[in-house]
């Protein structure tokens, strides 16, 4: 970490040599790859949610309800891998490289903790029972929450002009005036 040529973000240690890699300092992604004895830390902090939506990963798997562990949906779209289920998240979200994810809905996900297969659902999934769900070793499923402290992006509609309008209304305005009238008044003057 003390040389320059290295980025500070991103670190692997392989424990069958003890060997140790540093990135670009340029680098802002790392794509995960299953390697044997190989850990890799981003040193920047997690986000938890995406585009509004998270995964609660501090509920208790289980095989008869959501999330599962070892089940997943049915129509799985499977879109490459992840490093972790937040990971997933992000790339489902908010697409990855050449990740098509126009395709997935905003109500499951699904990691596969073997391999870091990342998958999602398409909209019509609107449901993931234990009956319908499919058996599979590794599968990780999880609902998609909102996440209550997510604000929406501002409106990007351009504000209202400050220059006046050249063209005269068809209308007669029902307020009063602050500019000389162009036509003649309705009422008598002094």
């Amino acid at each position: 970490m003390d040389d320059d040529r290295c980025g500070k973000r991103f670190m692997t240690r392989n424990s069958l040599n003890d060997g140790c890699a540093c990135y670009p300092t340029n680098m802002s992604f790392c794509s995960a790859e299953i390697q044997p004895g190989r850990l890799t830390w981003d040193f920047e902090p997690i986000q938890s949610s995406f585009d509004g939506l998270l995964v609660d990963t501090t509920k208790a798997f289980s095989n008869n309800q959501l999330p599962y562990n070892g089940r997943r949906c049915p129509n799985i779209l499977w879109k490459g891998k992840s490093g972790d289920v937040s990971h997933c998240l992000q790339i489902i979200m908010l697409g990855e490289g050449d990740k098509d994810v126009s395709d997935c809905g905003r109500n499951f996900i699904t990691y596969n903790s073997a391999n870091g297969g990342c998958g999602c659902y398409p909209e019509s999934q609107q449901t993931c029972t234990r009956s319908e769900s499919i058996g599979e070793s590794g599968r990780q499923t999880y609902e998609l929450e909102v996440d209550p402290t997510w604000n929406p992006p501002a409106d990007p509609s351009p504000p209202p002009s400050e220059v006046p309008s050249q063209e005269r209304s068809q209308t007669p305005s029902t307020g009063p005036s602050y500019g000389p009238s162009h036509g003649p008044s309705r009422a008598p003057s002094d």
